[in-house]
């Protein structure tokens, strides 16, 4: 039982979290790829899309977290379920 409620609110706080994320791509798309995935190179590629243009930087951005939580999903799936 205890498993199951860490599970549930892990996946609370996820959700909560992509909210944001998804907020601070339209808003300020660098600042939710630094948020993500930290100080990389995508980082910096979505800080320069930005700057070329707005759009461009925001559908990396949500190139990036959509990717990424299609990963935190499939990591998911793959663990054994006891």
């Amino acid at each position: 039982m205890k498993h199951m409620d860490k599970t549930f609110a892990r996946q609370n706080e996820t959700v909560g979290s992509n909210y944001i994320e998804i907020t601070l791509a339209i808003i300020m798309p660098p600042l939710a790829v630094l948020m993500n995935r930290g100080l990389t190179n995508q980082f910096f590629i979505c800080s320069v899309l930005t700057l070329l243009g707005f759009i461009p930087g925001m559908i990396y951005a949500f190139f990036i977290l959509f990717s990424d939580m299609k990963d935190d999903k499939l990591a998911e799936d793959m663990e054994p379920k006891s």
